[in-house]
């Protein structure tokens, strides 16, 4: 299977769950099978680990997920962290997950 294609696939998995369950706050309480697959990556991320370069920290290029110059890397990544409510996680794991499925791999 194409490397990419499995990273969008996994991405997916993650923030659907996330979607469908507002309260949670950490992708440290995802379910262990689903959180044992992205526990040893970069940022607990697929995509963080494909397209994350140390030397340009912030800006990965070809990462589907919008970015900033403000020393987070993934703007939606750190609104959905920084979220207060349900809706507000609501909100923005769907904005996260219609960018993952519209990026063509």
């Amino acid at each position: 299977m194409n490397p990419l294609l499995e990273d969008k696939n996994l991405s997916l998995e993650v923030w659907r769950y996330l979607y469908r369950r507002p309260w949670v706050t950490s992708k440290e309480d995802l379910p262990k099978n689903l959180f044992n697959k992205i526990v040893r990556m970069k940022g607990w991320c697929p995509l963080c680990v494909r397209f994350m370069n140390t030397f340009t920290y912030g800006r990965c290029e070809g990462c589907p997920l919008p970015h900033n110059n403000s020393g987070h890397p993934c703007t939606l990544y750190h609104r959905w962290t920084s979220a207060k409510t349900w809706r507000q996680r609501v909100r923005h794991s769907s904005t996260i997950i219609k960018k993952i499925k519209a990026w063509e791999v």
